[in-house]
């Protein structure tokens, strides 16, 4: 279990986020805290000499759940706010707060994406120009994830694919609005090294129990 305390030394000694300070990277430590809680009663489990090797081997997948269970309690909140403050950010960079796309408009576009594959979407939001691509977002910003057709078979998606519409929105303001669009880069930065930190950290509790 050694990758996660590196990935995370790595994080504070390479941290480049400009619109946050470092202490964000705080709560990364509770996710150490649970995978070193659970390498000690590992430890515990192993030296006891009292329970058989089937007994070891359920008490440590016991173990390995109530640490999955916790990092998953850790890190299921803090996507999601995270989540909430990249709508609120994107929402507030789609177009300036004096130029509210039209509603008949936005209608008349979800009626058409609405009855196209997530490729054709793709391929439309690539050939428009800006206004259409603020359009596109206002309408798939109105429905959230919507039931579509895909190559995996019927999925519940949203209309644009999310990083590009970041990539998107960040190009447009970075001409604008330069600090609203670095703050939705970094929080959208932040969001995938959590992902990352609680991908690890589970990984090693898996893997330190077929390891044992």
């Amino acid at each position: 279990m050694r990758k996660l305390p590196v990935v995370l030394d790595s994080y504070r000694q390479n941290y480049r986020l400009t619109q946050f300070a470092p202490t964000v990277l705080d709560p990364f430590n509770d996710a150490r805290t649970i995978v070193e809680a659970f390498e000690k009663q590992l430890a515990v489990v192993n030296g006891n000499r009292h329970l058989t090797t089937e007994g070891k081997a359920s008490e440590r997948s016991k173990a390995a759940q109530k640490a999955l269970d916790d990092l998953q309690r850790w890190h299921a909140p803090r996507v999601a706010g995270l989540d909430a403050d990249l709508g609120k950010h994107r929402a507030a960079l789609l177009v300036p707060a004096t130029e509210k796309p039209d509603a008949r408009r936005v209608d008349f576009l979800l009626s058409h994406l609405r009855t196209m594959s997530p490729l054709d979407i793709a391929t439309f939001y690539n050939a428009a120009t800006d206004d259409e691509r603020r359009l596109m977002e206002a309408a798939a910003e109105s429905v959230g994830r919507v039931p579509m057709k895909t190559e995996k078979g019927l999925e519940w998606r949203p209309l644009l694919d999310p990083e590009t519409v970041n990539d998107s929105i960040i190009g447009r303001a970075m001409v604008q609005n330069p600090v609203g669009a670095k703050r939705l880069e970094e929080l959208t930065e932040l969001r995938a090294m959590h992902v990352t930190v609680a991908n690890i950290a589970a990984a090693e509790v898996r893997e330190a129990v077929g390891e044992s």
